[in-house]
Protein backbone atom coordinates (compact mmCIF):
# COMPACT_ATOMS: atom_id res chain seq x y z
CA UNK A 1 0.00 0.00 0.00
CA UNK A 2 3.07 2.53 0.92
CA UNK A 3 4.72 1.65 -2.44
CA UNK A 4 1.49 2.71 -4.52
CA UNK A 5 0.79 5.79 -2.03
CA UNK A 6 4.35 6.67 -3.11
CA UNK A 7 3.76 6.20 -6.86
CA UNK A 8 0.64 8.60 -6.65
CA UNK A 9 2.50 11.15 -4.76
CA UNK A 10 5.09 10.70 -7.09
CA UNK A 11 2.70 11.20 -10.34
CA UNK A 12 1.26 14.05 -8.52
CA UNK A 13 4.24 16.07 -7.95
CA UNK A 14 5.15 15.88 -11.91
CA UNK A 15 1.39 16.30 -12.90
CA UNK A 16 1.81 19.71 -10.54
CA UNK A 17 4.85 20.82 -11.93
CA UNK A 18 3.46 20.70 -15.44
CA UNK A 19 0.39 22.38 -14.57
CA UNK A 20 1.65 25.20 -12.08
CA UNK A 21 4.86 26.02 -12.94
CA UNK A 22 7.81 25.88 -10.80
CA UNK A 23 10.71 28.02 -9.65
CA UNK A 24 14.58 26.84 -9.91
CA UNK A 25 16.30 26.37 -6.76
CA UNK A 26 18.45 29.21 -5.62
CA UNK A 27 21.78 30.02 -3.38
CA UNK A 28 21.78 27.23 -0.41
CA UNK A 29 18.86 25.31 -1.87
CA UNK A 30 20.63 24.65 -5.13
CA UNK A 31 23.76 24.18 -3.24
CA UNK A 32 22.24 21.66 -0.69
CA UNK A 33 20.84 19.85 -3.44
CA UNK A 34 23.40 19.17 -6.04
CA UNK A 35 25.73 18.27 -3.03
CA UNK A 36 22.92 15.65 -2.26
CA UNK A 37 23.13 14.87 -5.51
CA UNK A 38 27.12 14.41 -5.41
CA UNK A 39 26.89 12.32 -2.22
CA UNK A 40 24.57 9.66 -3.69
CA UNK A 41 26.79 9.32 -7.26
CA UNK A 42 29.95 9.05 -4.28
CA UNK A 43 27.81 6.21 -2.75
CA UNK A 44 26.80 4.79 -5.82
CA UNK A 45 30.57 4.63 -7.03
CA UNK A 46 31.65 2.57 -4.21
CA UNK A 47 28.71 0.29 -4.87
CA UNK A 48 27.76 1.15 -1.80
CA UNK A 49 23.96 -0.18 -1.15
CA UNK A 50 24.02 0.22 2.67
CA UNK A 51 25.17 3.93 2.44
CA UNK A 52 22.62 5.03 -0.50
CA UNK A 53 19.66 3.88 1.42
CA UNK A 54 21.04 7.27 3.79
CA UNK A 55 20.02 9.12 1.08
CA UNK A 56 16.35 8.30 0.94
CA UNK A 57 13.20 8.63 3.02
CA UNK A 58 11.47 6.12 4.71
CA UNK A 59 9.34 5.17 2.35
CA UNK A 60 11.34 6.11 -0.33
CA UNK A 61 11.46 4.13 -3.79
CA UNK A 62 13.48 3.34 -6.84
CA UNK A 63 12.27 2.40 -10.46
CA UNK A 64 15.94 1.05 -12.45
CA UNK A 65 15.35 -1.41 -15.59
CA UNK A 66 12.02 -1.87 -15.03
CA UNK A 67 12.28 -2.94 -11.48
CA UNK A 68 11.08 -1.19 -8.53
CA UNK A 69 12.31 -1.48 -5.37
CA UNK A 70 11.42 -0.40 -2.00
CA UNK A 71 13.64 1.45 0.94
CA UNK A 72 13.71 -1.93 2.29
CA UNK A 73 15.00 -3.13 -1.19
CA UNK A 74 18.07 -0.40 -1.94
CA UNK A 75 20.67 -1.82 -0.06
CA UNK A 76 20.96 -5.20 -1.47
CA UNK A 77 19.48 -4.68 -5.12
CA UNK A 78 19.93 -1.12 -6.27
CA UNK A 79 23.56 -1.48 -7.11
CA UNK A 80 23.44 -4.08 -9.21
CA UNK A 81 21.00 -3.25 -11.48
CA UNK A 82 22.84 0.32 -12.25
CA UNK A 83 25.07 -0.22 -14.73
CA UNK A 84 28.54 0.16 -13.98
CA UNK A 85 31.08 2.26 -15.19
CA UNK A 86 34.49 0.37 -16.25
CA UNK A 87 36.44 2.98 -16.93
CA UNK A 88 35.70 5.39 -14.00
CA UNK A 89 33.21 6.81 -12.29
CA UNK A 90 29.58 7.40 -12.77
CA UNK A 91 28.39 11.16 -12.89
CA UNK A 92 25.40 12.89 -12.54
CA UNK A 93 24.91 15.71 -14.66
CA UNK A 94 22.44 17.91 -13.16
CA UNK A 95 20.55 19.36 -16.02
CA UNK A 96 17.52 21.17 -13.79
CA UNK A 97 16.15 21.13 -10.17
CA UNK A 98 12.24 22.75 -10.19
CA UNK A 99 10.98 23.78 -6.86
CA UNK A 100 7.50 22.08 -6.42
CA UNK A 101 7.61 23.90 -3.28
CA UNK A 102 9.99 24.83 -0.53
CA UNK A 103 9.64 21.36 0.85
CA UNK A 104 9.67 19.89 -2.79
CA UNK A 105 11.89 19.85 -5.71
CA UNK A 106 12.29 17.57 -8.74
CA UNK A 107 15.84 17.04 -10.36
CA UNK A 108 16.31 15.94 -13.58
CA UNK A 109 20.04 14.96 -14.01
CA UNK A 110 21.75 12.65 -16.68
CA UNK A 111 23.66 9.46 -15.68
CA UNK A 112 26.69 9.11 -17.74
CA UNK A 113 29.15 6.06 -17.27
CA UNK A 114 31.37 3.82 -19.39
CA UNK A 115 32.51 0.95 -20.66
CA UNK A 116 35.31 -0.27 -22.27
CA UNK A 117 33.95 0.55 -25.78
CA UNK A 118 31.48 3.36 -25.65
CA UNK A 119 29.85 5.65 -23.38
CA UNK A 120 26.01 5.23 -22.48
CA UNK A 121 23.48 8.13 -20.35
CA UNK A 122 20.38 7.70 -18.59
CA UNK A 123 17.98 9.87 -17.73
CA UNK A 124 17.21 10.11 -14.00
CA UNK A 125 14.79 11.97 -12.15
CA UNK A 126 14.92 12.20 -8.25
CA UNK A 127 11.95 13.41 -6.87
CA UNK A 128 13.22 15.19 -3.55
CA UNK A 129 11.33 16.09 0.12
CA UNK A 130 12.91 18.26 2.76
CA UNK A 131 12.71 16.21 6.20
CA UNK A 132 14.46 17.91 9.10
CA UNK A 133 16.04 20.48 7.23
CA UNK A 134 17.85 17.98 5.22
CA UNK A 135 17.18 17.35 1.19
CA UNK A 136 15.75 13.12 0.78
CA UNK A 137 15.34 10.92 -2.20
CA UNK A 138 12.25 10.47 -1.89
CA UNK A 139 12.04 8.40 -5.51
CA UNK A 140 14.57 7.51 -8.44
CA UNK A 141 13.48 6.85 -11.70
CA UNK A 142 16.15 5.89 -14.35
CA UNK A 143 16.04 5.34 -18.15
CA UNK A 144 18.41 4.41 -20.34
CA UNK A 145 18.69 6.76 -22.88
CA UNK A 146 19.12 5.67 -26.53
CA UNK A 147 21.96 7.77 -27.35
CA UNK A 148 23.25 10.51 -24.45
CA UNK A 149 22.34 14.24 -24.10
CA UNK A 150 24.43 16.56 -24.91
CA UNK A 151 25.35 20.22 -23.90
CA UNK A 152 22.65 21.48 -26.04
CA UNK A 153 20.20 19.38 -25.25
CA UNK A 154 16.44 20.40 -24.75
CA UNK A 155 16.41 19.56 -20.82
CA UNK A 156 19.51 22.22 -20.05
CA UNK A 157 18.55 24.46 -17.30
CA UNK A 158 20.27 27.19 -18.99
CA UNK A 159 18.68 26.66 -21.84
CA UNK A 160 15.31 27.37 -23.60
CA UNK A 161 12.77 24.63 -24.06
CA UNK A 162 12.90 23.62 -28.03
CA UNK A 163 11.83 20.85 -30.39
CA UNK A 164 14.58 18.13 -31.29
CA UNK A 165 16.48 18.88 -33.87
CA UNK A 166 15.38 17.60 -37.30
CA UNK A 167 16.18 13.67 -38.33
CA UNK A 168 19.53 13.32 -40.57
CA UNK A 169 18.75 11.94 -43.74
Amino acid sequence: MALFLNTKVCFLAVALAATIGCSRAKGDEDAAIRKLIDNFAKAENKRDGGGLIQFFTADGDVVVQNTRLTRDQISKSLVPLLPWSETGPAVYHVQRIRMLHPGAALVDTERTYFTSTLMRSSSCTFVLAKENNQWRVASYRNAVLATPMSKDSPFDSAQPARPPPPKAQ
